[in-house]
């Protein structure tokens, strides 16, 4: 029996929050950009060179060796030939953008292009792995790792490229390290194959690893396909699925590309989890009785994990209060709060310093990007630019409007995204915060709104 839609969202999504799963990025998400997929890419060497017409159905794979095999064993005229396709200029699509917001810090991909590598670099430190050589190096300072377990058309030399039948036969002895990191990675995480189709050669390496560690310690992956229309094509899709379950992975099958990408938002958006950043100026002292009273309902009335940014100000006396009625009422602090650091907590002289903006922003990425939730009370432009993250990676942003003037009031009055967004799932509170009438209590129900929709 399949599993359902709401059913593979929550699934995946709690795998992600746990720190248990990570995601495979296939051809199919560049394809949404407009790069050619691994047909496209041989098919008019393998007419112009072999004189043959190749179908999607034949083995690619193959074709890519003969290619080679043609040219002597010289690989560079079949790499070059894809270099040239692939270094033209392309944009990242809606599916990059979901997979940057999803709570993870880890990707595998079997693609070469460098739209993985673009969308993150926007907001993350991101370090790519090609090759033995860095894979298992830790690093110190990335947030988002890449590994490109096929090579990389712009940072892996010829012989790194997996392209050939004989690259995939020797993959796991020539590539010791990737395969041993592929191994442990499958054996303890929860995978999400996403742009993948089935009987897509890019998957052989990894379904082989996958059906030999299930028979030792089965873990649970997930993948989403656009069901095949054509009726051969959906049978021959329906046993590779029923074939996928046997070896432990579940595929959800849906009608068109516009459901995939609702789907990967909506695993984006859950797996935070019950998660909430609070961003305030540290000047502003006058609704401190207000920001303590929401602390206290935050720890009462809910399951919220709250984000800590070490910031002063509002989101002190937020925590600050949350954590004692959390000690209160004997319940566990460490599990209700994770801190994240904040260049501005070095010394207060930093705290109106805009040359650190670009750092706040780099800095601010993980715990936002673990943030279902926003709550956004007056500040100045270290809140600003919190928020325009926030929104970038997808968060949902409660303003508190306390006063009449204030950036929590700019924020409703000049981001329809906000606004649109608060009408649609907390028309009331947004009534009241338009009118300076919120109360503490109504901050509490429109949190418990937004995480439980």
């Amino acid at each position: 029996m399949s599993m359902n839609e709401q059913t593979f969202i929550r699934e995946f999504s709690q795998k992600l929050y746990d720190g248990f799963g990570s995601v495979f990025v296939g051809s199919g998400v560049s394809k949404q950009s407009g790069l050619p997929d691994w047909y496209e890419l041989i098919q008019p060497m393998v007419k112009s060179k072999l004189n043959i017409d190749i179908t999607r159905n034949d083995d690619l794979i193959l074709f890519a060796q003969y290619l080679m095999n043609y040219s002597g064993g010289n690989r560079g005229p079949l790499i070059d030939n894809i270099r040239q396709k692939l270094r033209r200029r392309y944009e990242t699509n809606p599916y990059h953008q979901a997979l940057t917001w999803m709570n993870n810090t880890s990707l595998w991909t079997t693609n070469y292009d460098t739209l993985l590598e673009q969308a993150f670099n926007e907001l993350y430190m991101v370090e790519v792995k090609t090759n033995d050589d860095v894979i298992a190096r830790a690093s110190r300072t990335s947030s988002v790792e890449i590994v490109k377990m096929h090579g990389c058309i712009e940072r892996s030399n010829q012989d790194e490229i997996v392209i050939t039948q004989e690259d995939y036969e020797d993959f796991f002895v020539k590539r010791p390290a990737i395969s041993q990191r592929l191994r442990m990675d499958l054996l303890h995480k929860s995978f999400l194959f996403v742009g993948y189709s089935y009987g897509d050669p890019d998957t052989h390496n990894i379904l082989v690893e996958a059906r030999r560690l299930s028979k030792n310690a089965p873990r649970e992956h997930f993948m989403i396909q656009k069901l095949e229309q054509d009726s051969d094509k959906k049978t021959r899709q329906q046993f590779w699925v029923n074939n996928l379950r046997r070896i432990g992975i579940e595929c959800l099958l849906v009608n068109d590309f516009p459901d995939i990408t609702r789907i990967l938002f909506e695993i984006a958006r859950r797996s935070r989890g019950p998660s909430i950043y609070i961003t305030g100026s540290h000047l502003n002292e006058n609704n401190s009785d207000f920001q303590t009273r929401v602390g206290h309902l935050l720890a009462e009335k809910t399951n919220s994990i709250v984000l800590d940014g070490q910031s002063t100000g509002a989101s002190r006396h937020v925590i600050s209060s949350f954590m004692e009625r959390i000690l209160l009422l004997h319940g566990d602090a460490y599990a209700r709060i994770k801190t994240f650091p904040n260049p501005y907590a070095a010394h207060e002289n930093l705290s109106n310093n805009r040359d650190l903006l670009p750092v706040l922003r780099q800095w601010r990425a993980d715990p936002l990007k673990a943030a279902q939730v926003v709550l956004a009370f007056d500040g100045g432009m270290g809140t600003e630019l919190e928020v325009e993250t926030a929104i970038s990676l997808g968060c949902f942003i409660i303003p508190v409007t306390i006063d009449t003037v204030g950036s929590s009031s700019d924020f409703l009055t000049k981001n329809k995204k906000i606004r649109d967004k608060l009408q649609e799932t907390c028309p009331e509170y947004l009534t009241k915060a338009e009118s300076l009438q919120l109360e503490p209590e109504d901050v509490i129900e429109c949190i418990q709104k937004v995480i439980h929709q």
